[in-house]
């Protein structure tokens, strides 16, 4: 008999509030979409057109991040139609995604504050910033609201039109109430455990943990759907596409199971260690494996396509061809159809990067803030 842990709601402090901070705005110019730095002197772009003529990619447009010399990239994200670079010291940086010009500059939370993502919802942004669930407004950046929490969470915040949910170090998911941020239930995995990921569905929550189950309930937490037990603890972000669901464990093995009633379709043997859950395309499931590289895997069948032993990770696909990032930051063009490495270019000073599934652009960036938005040339 499948049990789920359910918790009636619990207390906890709300603040909203409007941060007005200053909201920079900046102009571009044909092919470098410039946000001025805050070091006087030009700007040294990050990629040169040379560089990269190997392997079938233009550049769209290079930008750089108004970083002071204390502070640097720590990482890149996609949503809707723009960029965002979170800072080192927590500052956000809103790009628009098709000209690289700038949309707003933010301080969102204090220096050392772990950041959880950044998501879009009908023309808002949310993020779990440490123990605070803050809104902010799209174009300006500004903070609409922000709830602060009674727990600290362990992955990213995700909703529907009605709730929010949230992974705690308690071991539990919290469901809030996105109107009013008030939380009307709690609950956990069989195990007890750490939720390592959730998927909000209008009326279906999925969520892992770190003892293997994987969880589908009916959104209101009252009843369980079905359940799925891997071999072990999952990893990463789950993916759901098409009504099935992929995941990684640490049992070496990425899953295929049916969203419908949580039954297996496939399963791939890595034989090594999984750190993140796999990238999935229309075609493909891509699963980086510590100390193999970058593993191809048909999505499907779960036949394997290709192995890269220096990829790291996807960055777009062009058609039957794949981008991927691999160490000594290089990019790689991969032949999906053969399985077959068509070329390379390296960008010394590449190190942030992000995953793109909407079309065939690639998004680096340099610790340094330059960011570079690259496209195929045909």
């Amino acid at each position: 008999m499948m049990t789920m842990r359910v918790f009636p709601m619990s207390k906890f402090s709300q603040i909203s509030l409007i941060s007005v901070v200053g909201v920079l705005l900046f102009c571009g110019c044909h092919g470098q979409s410039e946000i001025a730095p805050a070091s006087s002197g030009p700007v040294q772009w990050l990629v040169a057109d040379e560089q990269i003529k190997d392997i079938e990619l233009k550049i769209v447009w290079q930008n750089k991040f108004p970083f002071d010399n204390f502070d640097s990239l720590k990482q890149l994200e996609l949503a809707g139609d723009r960029v965002y670079g979170f800072s080192e010291s927590n500052y956000l940086v809103s790009l628009n995604r098709q000209n690289g010009s700038a949309v707003f500059i933010q301080d969102v939370a204090p220096s050392g504050l772990p950041i959880f993502g950044i998501s879009e919802y009908n023309g808002m942004l949310y993020s779990l910033l440490g123990n605070r669930l803050v809104e902010l407004n799209l174009d300006s950046g500004v903070e609409i609201s922000s709830t602060r929490l009674d727990f600290s969470g362990t992955c990213a915040a995700t909703r529907n039109s009605r709730n929010y949910f949230i992974a705690g170090r308690d071991n539990r998911i919290h469901t809030l109430l996105a109107s009013n941020k008030i939380q009307v239930y709690e609950v956990a995995a069989p195990s007890d455990t750490e939720i390592t990921s959730i998927i909000a569905l209008e009326n279906l929550l999925l969520f892992s943990s770190l003892a293997g189950e994987v969880m589908c309930i009916h959104s209101n937490g009252k009843k369980v759907k079905w359940r799925f037990d891997a071999g072990g603890g999952i990893v990463g972000k789950m993916s759901i596409d098409k009504n099935s669901l992929y995941f990684a464990s640490n049992d070496t093995k990425v899953y295929k199971i049916s969203g419908e009633k949580g039954k297996l379709v496939w399963l791939y043997p890595t034989d090594g260690i999984l750190e993140r859950g796999p990238r999935v395309t229309k075609a493909i499931v891509y699963q980086y494996v510590r100390g193999k590289g970058l593993i191809a895997i048909d999505k499907d069948t779960g036949s394997e396509i290709w192995t890269l032993a220096d990829g790291l990770d996807l960055l777009s696909e062009y058609g039957d061809k794949a981008y991927v990032l691999a160490e000594g930051s290089k990019i790689i063009l991969m032949d999906n159809g053969k399985g077959e490495k068509l070329g390379e270019a390296t960008i010394a000073e590449a190190s942030k990067y992000a995953v793109n599934f909407a079309d065939s652009k690639i998004y680096v960036g340099g610790k340094d803030g330059r960011i570079a938005c690259l496209e195929p040339k045909y």
